[in-house]
């Protein structure tokens, strides 16, 4: 705030709410910290000594601050604590705290905190991916919000335990999903998976796989003749691997149907 006259020999008293600032004597009038105790109507009064019973009063101006409270404490989503059988890779989710504008993420190892795996106080998103991490492992997390009023306490520690190194996924390559024309001895396809050993194969009619005409966990290798087949059949077919830490998820459903019987 500003005063704008001719500073030869001006005296100045800034005043707020009618009260003299003490201190407040230049042509302008900064405040530092400021606070909502600062807020109120200000004005300042101009004399010069060649007119002693002239003061001058500038325009008032009205100043209004708002306090900023301090960020809620996030509420913690996933994994939910006492979580088993974790993946190794994961984005640990939280929900968004009430004037947050930053966050700082712990997580360990050690339930006290005193080491960590990551201490990141840069998100400004409700999640983050951390691993890949050790199996068979029990890990602790907790996150704080933040502002410019400030950080918020942490949330309640979070724990969750990483399941065993049991294979991906599998991925199907052939028949392509929704292909039609298929043999009636069609050869099933997949990729290698991560830590597989060996593969089981479901191929049924029923997209449920309630019935099954094969149902073969005995192979070892990335390929499975099936059939004879019946001409304009849809079959569905999935693969899953297991190795010595356990069997792991089923891949995706794929299905194609064979080809259409031809007139005689």
């Amino acid at each position: 705030m500003a005063a704008e006259a001719n500073d030869q020999g001006n005296t100045y008293q800034w005043l707020r709410n009618g009260v003299a600032v003490s201190g407040a004597t230049a042509s302008s009038y900064v405040i530092s910290n400021a606070s909502t105790a600062d807020t109120g109507q200000y004005v300042v009064n101009v004399k010069n000594a060649s007119v002693p019973l002239l003061t001058l009063q500038r325009a008032p101006y009205r100043v209004t601050l708002t306090s900023i409270p301090v960020a809620d404490v996030p509420t913690l989503v996933f994994p939910a604590t006492g979580a088993t059988n974790v993946l190794e890779t994961i984005s640990l989710k939280w929900n968004r705290a009430l004037d947050a504008t930053a966050y700082t993420v712990q997580f360990g190892t050690d339930s006290l905190f005193t080491t960590t795996i990551m201490n990141d106080s840069t998100i400004t998103d409700t999640l983050k991916q951390v691993g890949p991490l050790s199996f068979q492992t029990k890990h602790f997390w907790r996150v704080k919000a933040r502002n410019t009023a400030g950080s918020s306490g942490y949330s309640p520690t979070f724990s969750f335990t990483v399941g065993k190194a049991v294979p991906f996924a599998p991925a199907l390559l052939q028949p392509t999903n929704g292909s039609i024309n298929q043999s009636l001895s069609p050869t099933l396809r997949w990729a290698k998976a991560t830590r597989g050993q060996t593969y089981r194969v479901q191929a049924s009619a029923d997209p449920q796989f309630g019935s099954m005409f094969v149902n073969d966990s005995t192979l070892t290798d990335t390929l499975r003749q099936i059939g004879p087949l019946v001409n304009n059949l849809t079959v569905y077919w999935r693969v899953q691997s297991t190795n010595t830490d356990g069997t792991g998820p089923f891949s995706d459903v794929y299905s194609f149907t064979t080809s259409k019987l031809l007139p005689a």
